[in-house]
């Protein structure tokens, strides 16, 4: 007879592409990636693989635990796709690669049901969660006595960007030279407007730097 499990949290998009964590009987942590409807997996961290003699937790105890993916690797070291950690120590690594087709509309539910094709079979999360953080990027250090979040520079995407009327003379977002103002103009006549980015600024290639959209606004 087996151990009920017990979901910790289950992210899902809305092509039900699925990542989620699990306490898993027999095989303590169960991390569940894929889509639930075509190909979902399951990775176990086995008490008889790993070390876990430091991680061994009694009722009422309090822990720090985070799981850490990139689907393809392409944003952690060594190309890991999943990182476990508890109490701010790596205890498991995987390459294991999965498809992620789409990231809006994403649910992120804490405790609760899985997905009807993982092994978990109770739909209860027994645990309290506490000072839960959800990251848009790989953390990979933890200091478990930071309160709040490091928050990365991040460049404003006009910082890059620069305007001209003539091609010669360009202007960045904060020169006193802009607006531009275009006077007298008849009615169907045309001006062009130059632009040109700052491709030899390093922070351009920032991964925390947002994506530059343009946007005209043009009074009638």
């Amino acid at each position: 007879e087996g151990v009920a499990s017990r979901t910790i949290f289950t992210l899902v998009n809305n092509r039900d592409e699925c990542i989620t964590l699990s306490i898993r009987g027999s095989h303590w942590f169960e991390i569940g990636i894929g889509n639930t409807k075509a190909s979902f997996s399951q990775l176990y961290v086995d008490s008889t693989e790993y070390d876990l003699s430091n991680y061994t937790f009694g009722i009422g105890d309090i822990f720090h635990i985070a799981l850490v993916w990139s689907n393809d690797g392409v944003d952690m070291s060594n190309n890991n796709t999943l990182r476990l950690y508890i109490n701010g120590t790596e205890c498991l690594s995987s390459n294991s690669t999965w498809d992620v087709t789409d990231d809006k509309g994403s649910l992120l539910r804490l405790g609760g049901g899985n997905s009807y094709l993982s092994t978990n079979d109770n739909d209860d999360g027994s645990a309290i969660f506490s000072n839960v953080k959800l990251y848009n990027y790989c953390k990979e250090d933890y200091d478990l006595n930071e309160r709040s979040p490091k928050i990365y520079e991040m460049s404003s995407p006009n910082s890059f960007l620069y305007l001209s009327k003539d091609d010669v003379t360009f202007y960045s977002n904060t020169s006193i030279e802009l607006p531009m103002v275009f006077e007298a103009l008849q009615p169907g006549e045309k001006v062009k407007v130059y632009t040109i980015v700052d491709k030899t600024n390093p922070e351009l290639y920032n991964k925390h730097t947002g994506t530059i959209t343009v946007d005209w606004e043009v009074p009638v």
